[in-house]
């Protein structure tokens, strides 16, 4: 980790398609007691003891309470605690072994990291992986993990020191790791759109809808309109911030295209919300398809697919107070005026957990 990093704007709950990785709790601790005393995972880890006991259980879940060993997040598989990831100094995880050969820690490192990069400053995760750990090292190479050195560290499952391999992600490695894509590509029908995934050749009609007169002020101030010599650089780097990698909107957001037939009409995003908050609905039309309705019909089709898919538990809209017709959608798809949040006219649709 980098020195000096700030993880004030971290997600704490991060739901994936099958887990939710969430702060360790008081009532884990019978649970994290019986999967961690372990013999294998202490021979792997280089802070778990063997036996583990009841004080163990007890000083990891008062270190994860009070931020001293990094952020720490429960894996949870829908019926308890199954594992643990923790990212500080270093990354360092397990999973109990009921649940191993699912493909659980996959998942949830690739959550956890980009949880990790979007919610604090840091260039570089280390890791540090036991030569024999050969289940680890896969995981941490799907994970876009690369070897750099190789150094021995002190296991107190084995009483000794063992040598293994230094592993690092890079941010930039995390923003073009190929796993990190999902296998199928994302896309809603409705009935007179097609929402597709962001690419990079949708910069230029993006950057010129953000900067037409009539585009949504809400547009302009999630992606930022580009220069006139370099009209596409800001739209550009927009779409590779939101472009859909299989994660939540809750951790990166998720942008995906309005088009009709091979025309890039507009937007519908979420965009990512600062910690503990609710992601933010976007919505922009082109000027030339604005007042049939289309705004409407790609808000609702994109809250229709994310909300129960990432079990998000509310959204938040803004708009102009001038702007009726952005008022009037926000009312269709069911916004409520949040009396809570100053700005202009902020809404909030909040949804049951």
């Amino acid at each position: 980790m980098d020195l000096h990093v700030s993880d004030r704007g971290l997600t704490r709950h991060i739901p994936t398609e099958r887990l939710r990785l969430r702060p360790l709790d008081r009532a884990d601790l019978g649970r994290l007691q019986r999967l961690a005393d372990d013999p294998g995972i202490a021979a792997m880890t280089t802070g778990i003891p063997h036996p583990f006991t009841d004080a163990d259980a007890l000083a990891v879940w008062r270190r994860a309470a009070d931020g001293s060993a990094g952020a720490t997040w429960a894996v949870d598989a829908g019926d308890g605690l199954c594992g643990v990831v923790r990212i500080g100094a270093g990354l360092e995880f397990w999973l109990g072994r009921p649940f191993r050969g699912r493909g659980y820690m996959t998942e949830a490192l690739r959550a956890a990291t980009a949880a990790w990069f979007v919610g604090t400053g840091a260039g570089t995760i280390a890791a540090h992986l036991f030569h024999d750990n050969h289940a680890a090292g896969a995981i941490l190479r799907a994970t876009g993990f690369r070897q750099t050195g190789l150094s021995a560290r002190h296991s107190l499952g084995r009483e000794g020191r063992v040598i293994g391999f230094d592993m690092a992600l890079t941010r930039e490695r995390w923003r073009t790791v190929a796993p990190l894509a999902p296998a199928v590509p994302l896309r809603i029908d409705t009935p007179r759109l097609v929402l597709r995934e962001l690419r990079p050749g949708d910069a230029a009609a993006l950057g010129r809808i953000a900067a037409a007169p009539g585009t949504a002020a809400a547009l302009r101030r999630a992606m930022p309109v580009g220069s006139a010599a370099h009209p596409v650089a800001a739209p550009a780097a927009w779409i590779d911030g939101h472009r859909f990698r299989g994660l939540p909107p809750q951790v990166l957001g998720l942008g995906l295209v309005a088009c009709h037939g091979a025309a890039v009409l507009g937007l519908a995003a979420l965009t990512p919300p600062p910690a503990g908050d609710a992601p933010s609905l976007v919505v922009a039309l082109d000027p030339v398809a604005q007042g049939a309705g289309l705004g409407t019909e790609a808000a609702a089709a994109l809250l229709a697919h994310a909300v129960p898919r990432w079990r998000i538990d509310g959204v938040r809209a803004a708009h102009d107070p001038g702007n009726r017709a952005a008022a009037r959608m926000l009312s269709r798809l069911g916004f409520a005026a949040d009396p809570t949040r100053d700005g202009p006219a902020i809404r909030a649709r909040w949804l049951a957990a």
